[in-house]
C-alpha cells in the first residue's frame, strides 16, 4: 500500500536542520494523517464523514479498523496525477489542487474527477474527493498535502498557499532538493509571527510515471527506498513516535 510517513531508522543528514529517515517500496512516503495498516491485506471500507466546513470528522475514519485519511495532492503533471490517483484507489479521500496558472492540466478531470491508473502500482479508475485551482478550499479539505511538483515550481507554489498554510498541516514535497527551506523563509518573511507547518521533502519522486492521455497515468515503476527529510528537525520525533505507537 502506499502510505504517507512512517518513519523508519532516523539518521541525522549533512544539514542540521534536517533528518532523514528510510523508507520502504511499500511506503514510499511518509506525512501526518496516514495511519499504519493493519496486519491483514484487505481493508473495509467505510463511508466517510465530513464536518459541515467540509472537513472530515477523523473520529469516522477506519484503516483495517481504521480507514485511510484525507490527502491532498497539490500539482497537475505526472507524478501529481499518478500519486492521486493511486490514494484514491486505496481508499483515501484525495483532492487535486492545481495553480491557476496551470488550469489547463486538470481541465480535463475537472467534472467528472476521475483518473485512470494503469502500471505497476495498479489499476483502476479512480475518483477524486475535489478538483479545485481554489487554495484556501484544497488546503481547507486536508491536514496532509503532499506536492509532486519540480523544485522550479516550488518558489510558485509557496506564493500560491502561504496565506493559508496553518500549523496542523504538513507539507511534503516529493522532491524536495531544499525545497522546505525556501518555503520556511517565505513563511517567515510572510508572516513572521506564525507557527511554522511540519515541512517534509523526499529526495526523489516516488514513481517512474507519465500521462498517457489527459486523463491517465501510467506508472511504471515504483521507487523501492526514498530519503525523508524533516523540517524543522526537532519535529522528526514527534511523527515516529505517532505512528509507531500504533
Amino acid at each position: 500500500h502506499t502510505r504517507l510517513l512512517t518513519v523508519t531508522g532516523v539518521q541525522t543528514c549533512a544539514l542540521p536542520i534536517c533528518r532523514f529517515v528510510t523508507t520502504t517500496a511499500d511506503s514510499p512516503l511518509i506525512a501526518k494523517g496516514y495511519p499504519r495498516t493493519s496486519s491483514s491485506p484487505r481493508t473495509q471500507a467505510h463511508a466517510a464523514c465530513h464536518t459541515s466546513d467540509g472537513r472530515r470528522d477523523r473520529k469516522a475514519d477506519h484503516w483495517g479498523n481504521k480507514m485511510p485519511g484525507s490527502v491532498v495532492v497539490l500539482g497537475g503533471g505526472n507524478t501529481a496525477f499518478s500519486v492521486a490517483a493511486k490514494l484514491a484507489l486505496e481508499g483515501h479521500d484525495v483532492a487535486l489542487w492545481e495553480h491557476p496558472s496551470q488550469a489547463t492540466s486538470i481541465e480535463p478531470i475537472f467534472t467528472r474527477r476521475e483518473i485512470r491508473l494503469t502500471g505497476t502500482a495498479g489499476n483502476g479508475v479512480a475518483r477524486l474527493a475535489l478538483v479545485t485551482t481554489d487554495a484556501a478550499v484544497a488546503l481547507g479539505f486536508a491536514d496532509t498535502l503532499v506536492a509532486p511538483v519540480p523544485s522550479y515550481a516550488h518558489a510558485a507554489l509557496a506564493d500560491a498557499i502561504w496565506e493559508h498554510l496553518q500549523a496542523r498541516h504538513v507539507l511534503a514535497l516529493t522532491p524536495g532538493n531544499l525545497g522546505t527551506l525556501a518555503i520556511a523563509q517565505t513563511l517567515r518573511r510572510t508572516r513572521p509571527n506564525a507557527a511554522l507547518p511540519l515541512l517534509v521533502e523526499t529526495d526523489t519522486a516516488p514513481y517512474v510515471c507519465r500521462k498517457l492521455a489527459p486523463d491517465h497515468a501510467h506508472i511504471w515503476g515504483v521507487v523501492p527506498a526514498m530519503g525523508v527529510g524533516a523540517f524543522p528537525a526537532s519535529r522528526t520525533g514527534e511523527r515516529s513516535e505517532e505512528h509507531t505507537s500504533e
